[in-house]
């Protein structure tokens, strides 16, 4: 099963790793480019929540409809 948030702020970020075990991936939707790239290639996302090392199920893209439509949840 797939989860999508909408929206990688701190507390969408914070979502996504809490619930990461529970999903085959997590899609996060962002409206920044740079955040996207934070996330998928550093796999952190140093904006919002620094320091924090995200699992590699932790999918982000600017794409709203392809995170709506590729998530179950």
């Amino acid at each position: 099963m797939k989860l999508g948030i909408l929206g990688a702020g701190s507390w969408g970020t914070a979502l996504a790793q809490t619930f990461v075990d529970k999903f085959e991936e997590v899609n996060l939707w962002t409206r920044n480019e740079e955040i996207t790239e934070s996330i998928n290639i550093l796999r952190e996302n140093k904006k919002y929540l620094p320091g924090i090392p995200l699992k590699e199920n932790i999918k982000a893209s600017t794409d709203l409809k392809k995170v709506a439509k590729s998530s179950d949840l």
